[in-house]
C-alpha cells in the first residue's frame, strides 16, 4: 500500500485523485496546494475519501510519509517539484 502526494488541485489534480480513488494499492493521498487554491483542495477532500491531508507548506509535504509524488501543475513548474522530490527521495 502506498501514499501518493499530489501537487496541484486543478483539472489534472482532480483527474488523478479520481484515478487513485479506484486504485486498491493506494491507501491515501496528500495534496499540496497554494493558499489561493485551498477551497478547491477542500472540495477534492470532500469528494474523494482517500485524501488524507491538504498542505500549503512544501517542506511539510515533502517530509511527510508519502511514497510517490504526482506533479499536476503547469509544465513550466515541473522542474522545481522534480528537484524537490529527488532531494526528498520520493518516487515521481
Amino acid at each position: 500500500m502506498i501514499r501518493v502526494g499530489i501537487i496541484g488541485v486543478g483539472y489534472m489534480g482532480r483527474t488523478h485523485c479520481a484515478a487513485y480513488e479506484k486504485c486498491d494499492q493506494v491507501k491515501g493521498v496528500n495534496l499540496l496546494t497554494l493558499p489561493r487554491s485551498r477551497q478547491k483542495a477542500e472540495q477534492l477532500a470532500a469528494q474523494f475519501p482517500k485524501v488524507l491531508s491538504i498542505e500549503e507548506n512544501p517542506d511539510s509535504f515533502f517530509q511527510s510519509d508519502i511514497n510517490a509524488i504526482d506533479i499536476c501543475t503547469p509544465t513550466p513548474t515541473h522542474e522545481q517539484f522534480i528537484r524537490r522530490s529527488i532531494q526528498a527521495r520520493k518516487a515521481i
